[in-house]
């Protein structure tokens, strides 16, 4: 839907050897999250054919989730009063993951 729609970009940055692909926001797009902006989305789903393969072992679930320019415990704070049950890890100094799984 994100590429469809044109807000990230056609191609992943990055490809992990489980196959999550990451994608930049597109060209003039602010995206946010939980009311953090945005700095990158990744994710991986077997047989969609957005995400490129790595050279590993696929995710057997699908992951989705992007990355925000934000500290853990403000991105946690966000997602509590959301009432989401998407985890956070640290992706980076002042970057946050938001992560979603699938069943």
């Amino acid at each position: 839907m994100l590429r469809a729609q044109h807000l990230i970009e056609a191609s992943p940055m990055h490809v992990e050897p489980n196959s999550v692909n990451a994608f930049w926001p597109a060209h003039d797009v602010s995206l946010t999250a939980f009311n953090h902006d945005v700095f990158a989305v990744f994710g991986y789903q077997r047989g969609e054919p957005l995400f490129k393969p790595g050279d590993g072992s696929p995710s057997d679930k699908p992951l989705y989730g992007v990355v925000v320019v934000a500290g853990m415990d403000s991105v946690r704070k966000s997602l509590r009063a959301a009432g989401s049950r998407a985890s956070v890890e640290r992706a980076a100094p002042f970057l946050t993951a938001i992560v979603c799984e699938g069943n």
